[in-house]
């Protein structure tokens, strides 16, 4: 079997391979991807976040809407991101 790879060439490997691997991908989805997501593929996720927040800003259509309505927020973070639960 060939090893998993992340982005970077990496090989994804250690406990939290193991630990997905006693998973059911069925039942335990969520835990899979907040696993992959955190400590296996940190920097792909974070790459294909800032991606497809500048590709929805750049959209010329998109960025009127925001500008005309005042809703860009840039330089603002939303108070409701800043909150604890």
């Amino acid at each position: 079997m060939n090893p998993v790879r992340s982005a970077e060439g990496r090989k994804m490997g250690g406990y939290w391979l193991r630990r997905i691997e006693q998973l059911d991908p069925v039942a335990d989805h969520h835990e899979i991807y907040r696993i992959s997501i955190g400590f296996e593929f940190p920097w792909d996720y974070n790459r294909a976040l800032e991606f497809a927040l500048f590709r929805t800003y750049c959209v010329p259509s998109i960025s009127r809407l925001l500008d005309a309505t005042g809703n860009s927020r840039s330089g603002r973070r939303n108070v409701t991101t800043t909150r604890r639960c």
